[in-house]
């Protein structure tokens, strides 16, 4: 029976039991034998499209009439598909329930021996039972172990010896089915990943039954195993999280070098994905000849050789919500600069004295970070899988590592660029100004980096054991190795170790982590360092960001959601989509300091001479420039992608300016220079262009020179629209804050 033909019958049944008529009719037709599901679910759907919805038109009496025909029919259907699946998952639960009944019936179990004839003690007494020792000696004359004797002792011989290093464990998952499969329940966990492959397979041959041209349907959900104190569920309760987490004080010993030097662990999470390529049995092959015989076929692929060892390891929460906010936090140095305000007895009796206070400004606004989704898709050809399914196995795992560590040069490129975008964050160290801490790599490398730990801690008056973390490519702790080990002074220099070096920046408090995905060919094909070409040098300079520990935190989502997808256009191709996973991430930085500095590279080995050297004069300590002035944004044109600054800067008390960077962000989002105006003559004009239309954006102008970067100062003002007027609502001009 066609729709056609159901319709008709249906407009046929009148009287008051006709509901259940048509129930019943709808039922008897959507259960025949040769019922095609698919095709009347296409038929009702092409009816309901005949009627059109406009607002303009009134829907009639007999066009309702229809489209409600149509609705019970459309019920009907999705009442058989539910019964359908109902029934596949009950005979699944069965299938299974059966497997394990004969399993549990099957179990073996341990023949008691009979008790062995044991021979008399031959000294002693006749009445002495001799050795009470558990051994005994059985008939045939040999000595019996207890079975727990040999258990321990087998144990104890093949215990393996720790590694020095321990590995921090993997991600821990639990997989919860995303609804009724073979075995399972929605929302019941998963066993094994045997039942999840079941389920799988059981979702893409009822999306294929349903005969549409594509579905989507969820697999299962892998939910990550969090710490509770690192879960944000509502934003205001755990915002406390935030800081916790990224405070070394509340790690064992106090800080973050204390912690790993106590419990002798590595925070960098690593891990070899191999396994695949099982060796196979080897069989002849008659379609290959040699020395008149057949080849043997070995069907073993190589091992997957990529690890997971230099993944960037952060602070991490996990939200449960869409992102993250925090308040914007101001820096209230300049505020108390006068601060304290100290008089004598005459300063009290004068008439005019008065005890000035201190007003803190009110800093408005919320910082925030949006979770960023990332997705991985594997099609696959259908064929293929079924006769040989290892080449499919190892290309997911290698796409799933390839995976793994795009994201980690994501990671490792927005910590760069949030380093970069704050202004004086990047500083490109001369080879003079290395040299002072020479003459060796090492030397001056450690000497320099203490430098700057010791002039961040003085600068904000942080504890003396306050941790600095550094990131750096792989590849840089072996140069350093290599330095050290041509030093003649260097005990057993030929046998320094990773861990050597590490103990050199530790001492100092600096955890330097080393990472893959950051100035190597991984990232930059034009980088010596895992490129096509073998090197024949070590690069000539080394890229290091050094911040105040938690001063980056990631962010991730609560679960790792995998689907199954239909698509009968890929089906028709004789491929599938094997794999399709969602991921969501996103970085912060809330506090804390954080620079990133290059340095020239030369791993010489040389250290002190026994000749006298004349060290280079400390040049004179000089104060950062003031902070401009009277900075405003206009837009006088105007022009929709073109806002106007001007400024005014004096000299005053501080050291002279170079220039002036010029930056520009919208809403809470990253600063982007514009320029950096060499310094002249004040007042100062720059014309920033290349903006959006009708759009409001902050500007911020900061004074730099030989001593640092001045406060900086900000403006608002929002571009015209695109056809020449301003922007509605907004004057398009703002003064200085």
């Amino acid at each position: 029976m066609n729709l056609e033909e159901l319709l008709a019958r249906l407009r046929e049944i009148t009287g008051d039991d006709a509901p259940t008529q048509r129930q019943a009719l709808i039922s008897a037709a959507v259960t025949a034998e040769d019922i095609d599901l698919a095709q009347l679910a296409d038929q009702v759907r092409e009816k309901s499209s005949a009627v059109t919805i406009d607002d303009d038109e009134e829907i009639t009496d007999e066009q309702v009439a229809f489209l409600s025909t149509l609705a019970e029919v459309s019920e009907g259907i999705n009442t058989e598909v539910q019964q359908i699946e109902a029934e596949r998952a009950a005979e699944a639960r069965k299938a299974t329930a059966t497997a394990l009944a004969e399993k549990i019936s099957g179990t073996r179990t341990v023949t008691p021996e009979p008790a062995p004839a044991t021979v008399p003690a031959q000294t002693g007494d006749p009445g002495d039972p001799g050795d009470s020792s558990t051994a005994v000696v059985t008939a045939g004359g040999k000595r019996a172990t207890p079975l727990g004797g040999l258990r321990r002792a087998s144990r104890h011989a093949t215990e393996p010896i720790q590694p020095t290093r321990v590995e921090r464990a993997a991600e821990r998952y639990t997989m919860v089915a995303s609804s009724d499969g073979p075995g399972v329940f929605s929302g019941q966990e998963i066993p094994s990943m045997a039942v999840l492959a079941s389920v799988a397979a059981s979702k893409v041959q009822s999306l294929q039954r349903l005969g549409n041209a594509t579905g989507r349907s969820g697999i299962a959900t892998f939910n990550r195993h969090v710490d509770p104190t690192l879960l944000i569920e509502e934003q205001m309760r755990d915002f406390h999280k935030l800081e916790e987490a990224a405070n070394e004080r509340l790690l064992p010993g106090g800080s973050l070098i204390a912690a790993l030097e106590n419990k002798h662990t590595s925070l960098v999470a690593a891990g070899n994905a191999n396994g695949l390529g099982q060796t196979a049995s080897l069989a002849a092959a008659a379609h290959g000849y040699a020395w008149c015989s057949p080849m043997e076929i070995i069907n073993q692929l190589c091992p997957l050789e990529a690890t997971l060892d230099g993944m960037l390891d952060l602070p991490t929460i996990t939200t449960t919500k869409g992102g993250v906010m925090w308040p914007a936090t101001a820096d209230y140095a300049d505020v108390f600069a006068d601060t304290p305000f100290c008089f004598s007895h005459e300063d009290m009796n004068k008439a005019d004295f008065v005890k000035p206070c201190v007003e803190i400004p009110c800093r408005e606004g919320w910082d925030q970070c949006v979770l960023e989704a990332c997705s991985f898709c594997i099609i696959d050809n259908i064929l293929l899988s079924r006769v040989d399914d290892s080449q499919i196995q190892r290309g997911i795992a290698q796409g799933l590592n390839i995976y793994r560590r795009g994201l980690n040069a994501k990671r490792i490129k927005r910590v760069v660029d949030i380093t970069k975008g704050e202004s004086g964050g990047f500083i490109n160290v001369s080879k003079d100004d290395f040299d002072l801490h020479g003459p060796g790599l090492l030397e001056a490398l450690l000497s320099y980096l203490s430098l700057q730990v010791q002039h961040l801690r003085a600068k904000k008056r942080l504890s003396t054991t306050t941790t600095f973390e550094g990131i750096a490519p792989m590849w840089l702790r072996d140069v350093l190795r290599v330095d050290l080990s041509k030093k003649l002074g260097i005990q057993n220099r030929w046998s320094v170790t990773d861990a050597d070096v590490d103990r050199l920046f530790a001492s100092r408090g600096i955890r330097l982590q080393y990472v893959w995905e950051w100035q190597d060919a991984g990232v930059d094909p034009t980088h010596p360092i895992g490129g096509n070409l073998n090197p024949k040098q070590w690069p000539n300079t080394v890229q290091i960001l050094l911040y105040q520990s938690g001063a980056f935190q990631a962010i991730q989502g609560p679960s790792v959601q995998l689907d199954a997808v239909y698509d009968r256009e890929n089906l028709q191709k004789n491929k599938r989509v094997r794999m399709f996973l969602e991921d969501m991430w996103c970085l912060i930085s809330r506090c804390g300091l954080k620079y990133l500095f290059e340095f020239p590279l030369c791993p010489n080995g040389q250290s002190g001479s026994h000749e006298k050297i004349e060290c280079k004069e400390t040049p004179p300590v000089v104060p950062p420039p003031v902070a401009v002035t009277t900075l405003t944004a206009d837009n006088p044109a105007p022009t929709a992608d073109t806002v106007t600054l001007k400024w005014e800067w004096a000299k005053g008390s501080g050291g002279a300016a170079t220039g002036f960077e010029v930056q520009y962000r919208t809403g809470s989002g990253q600063w982007s220079t514009a320029e950096t105006v060499p310094a002249g003559t004040s007042p100062y004009t720059k014309a920033v262009s290349g903006l959006q239309a009708e759009t409001p954006y902050e500007f911020r102008v900061t004074a730099v020179g030989a001593g640092g970067s001045a406060t900086p100062v900000t403006a608002n003002a929002t571009t015209a629209a695109a056809s020449g007027l301003l922007a509605s609502g907004d004057t398009a001009k703002r003064t200085s804050k």
